[in-house]
């Protein structure tokens, strides 16, 4: 991975990214992609447009990659650049990501027609990117699960081991805690869902009397602490499973 410099980058990836800014100074500094975050960009595409400005101090152009469109911005020296391009050419860019108006631009830095040949071959190195930074990312969530540490000690370590900036890492570690987080609720739910139906399936087997089972009878049955009884009730009342025909009774619906 070109940790540090730029990342290679669909459009769409940029235009549909979580947007992180600086809240301090107030500016973007970077957009939190599947493939990690990118602040500086590199877009492979066609030029759909050129435009410089009368005063020949500030212009842009407007590439297509298939995946989305996007504009370039440059001022100054960079103005050469773009001049040297037209509609149809295929090129390569990098540039910082910028936003204006809501909308994701990049500020121009490097700029350089490339040949058919040549966009296969890094088409071929971005999927092997892609892969890398996959498998980075298995292996740094391995080593969250085992670390002891605080989130920032765990932070400087991944960058350090993994050459990562510290948004990298930083954005590493976010994802981890939410996929980590979101692991177990649906573990919670699942274990709840089963929770919930072994009792179900006792309330008849307590209900020898034909009068409703207690939470004493089914704490019993079950194993479950009596409180943990109380909580799948409440909510198999809300979801109409069971029933209360008399107080501290419960019978199926």
């Amino acid at each position: 991975m070109i940790y540090d410099t730029y990342k290679i980058a669909k459009i769409v990836e940029l235009s549909t990214g979580e947007k992180i800014f600086d809240n301090e100074a107030g500016f973007l500094k970077y957009i939190e992609t599947e493939e990690g975050p990118v602040a500086r960009a590199g877009i492979v595409g066609t030029v759909l447009e050129t435009r410089v400005n009368s005063e020949k101090n500030s212009g842009s152009i407007t590439l297509d990659d298939t995946s989305g469109i996007i504009r370039v911005q440059t001022f100054g020296e960079g103005i050469a650049k773009i001049e040297e391009v037209k509609q149809g050419d295929l090129v390569i860019v990098f540039g910082s990501v910028r936003e204006y108006e809501n909308n994701i631009n990049l500020l121009l830095q490097i700029l350089r027609k490339i040949s058919k040949e040549e966009l296969q071959e890094r088409k071929a190195y971005i999927d092997f990117l892609k892969e890398h930074w996959r498998k980075m990312s298995e292996q740094i969530a391995s080593d969250f699960t085992v670390f002891e540490g605080s989130l920032d000690d765990f932070t400087k370590i991944i960058a350090k081991k993994y050459r990562l900036s510290s948004n990298e890492a930083e954005s590493m570690v976010k994802e981890i805690k939410a996929k980590k987080l979101q692991q177990n609720e649906t573990a919670k739910k699942v274990q709840d869902n089963a929770d919930e139906q072994i009792l179900l399936q006792a309330i008849p087997k307590c209900d020898q009397e034909r009068r409703g089972a207690t939470t004493d009878d089914l704490a019993a049955f079950t194993g479950f602490s009596k409180e943990k009884v109380e909580e799948i009730i409440k909510y198999a009342i809300d979801e109409g499973d069971i029933y209360e025909p008399s107080p501290g009774r419960f019978k199926i619906l």
